[in-house]
């Protein structure tokens, strides 16, 4: 099993939609984390935790957002975010 990529294709699970929908994470923020190398972190044989610093403007913040992809499968399925 190879060590996990950035990523550009990807599905969203219901359950990763439910929870980014409850906590306002847009699918835009998703998908920059997931392209971005700041850190991955293995969680266990074929899901990894991608991590990445965001800023949102209004007030001016700087957030982490954590996204947990199952790589096991084609298209990744991000499970939660």
């Amino acid at each position: 099993m190879s060590d996990p990529e950035p990523l550009q294709e990807y599905e969203i699970s219901e359950y990763a939609r439910f929870e980014m929908d409850r906590r306002g994470i847009k699918d835009t923020d998703v998908g920059a984390a997931l392209a971005a190398l700041e850190q991955i972190d293995l969680i266990r044989p074929g899901r990894s935790g991608y991590q990445s610093k965001f800023g949102v403007s209004a007030p001016p913040s700087i957030y982490l957002l954590r996204v947990f992809v199952d790589f096991d499968r084609q298209p990744p399925m991000v499970v939660t975010a």
